[in-house]
């Protein structure tokens, strides 16, 4: 699990090659961004659109009720199959 402000700065290679060996490494791999609590949120930065493909799901926590709401759906996400993140954010599809 990554707790992250999802504000990545400078050149991302290193955290999607990082990402891409936990999501090898993991049984699940869980991301949770405050970001992602908006619902016109999309991972377009570079950093968030490289490593979408290695997150089985991208969930929105900005507080303890946020939080607990995300810790709830993990039973589906460790259910479901692996590295689906992208399948909550397709390319070209608005908010």
């Amino acid at each position: 699990m990554v707790i992250s402000d999802g504000l990545e700065r400078g050149d991302c290679a290193a955290m999607v090659r990082a990402t891409e060996r936990l999501s090898r490494l993991g049984h699940r791999l869980v991301w949770w961004s405050p970001l992602a609590c908006s619902p016109t949120y999309r991972p377009v930065t570079r950093g968030m659109a490289g490593l979408l493909g290695y997150l089985d799901h991208l969930g929105g926590v900005r507080d303890l009720a946020t939080a607990l709401s995300e810790v709830e759906r993990l039973p589906a996400v460790t259910a479901g199959p692996r590295r689906a993140a992208w399948r909550l954010f397709p390319p070209g599809v608005p908010a």
